[in-house]
């Protein structure tokens, strides 16, 4: 398939100097950059109007945990240590379903936003790969390894 993004308003571009183009097409054939021009003359099977859009390359988060999205705001008042003994007991909870919601929560959140890439540390991931590939986004994952039975923080442990 090929896309024409028309007239983008501005394109932020890698190359060496980092440089911002105004009011240019990007013509994309088969997921690649294929020319970058003032006004395209090339034929696209689909042409999107970019003239009040920002196009960038797309953005990369290198420390996620996926699953967690579930528990997003949860005793969330609190400083970083007690926060964590909080996490660690709700997380006795999850299950490799409430984890998969979670993971499929945060990559719904990542592709609306702009996310292409992400890493991910969790536990459960077993179904996290299947995730990542129906959604067409690149994921890297990789497990925890702790016993969350075992943990609590209590006070920082630099004041030990």
């Amino acid at each position: 398939m090929s896309i024409l993004l028309k007239n983008c308003k501005y394109l932020v571009t890698q190359n060496e100097d980092r440089e911002i183009l105004n009011n240019v097409d990007v013509g994309i054939k088969d997921k690649k950059v294929e020319e970058i021009s003032k006004e395209s003359s090339k034929n696209y099977e689909k042409i999107i109007d970019c003239s009040e859009k920002i196009v960038m390359p797309g953005l990369i988060n290198t420390h996620t945990h996926a699953g967690m999205a579930i528990m997003r705001g949860y005793s969330d008042d609190k400083p970083l240590f007690p926060w964590l003994d909080d996490m660690w007991e709700l997380e006795k909870q999850l299950t490799p379903r409430k984890i998969k919601i979670g993971a499929s929560l945060s990559i719904l959140e990542m592709l609306k936003t702009g996310t292409t890439s992400f890493v991910d540390m969790y536990f459960d991931l077993d179904e996290v790969p299947d995730l990542i590939e129906r959604a067409g986004i690149k994921g890297y994952i990789g497990s925890l390894i702790y016993d969350p039975e075992k943990l609590s923080v209590g006070k920082n442990p630099s004041n030990h």
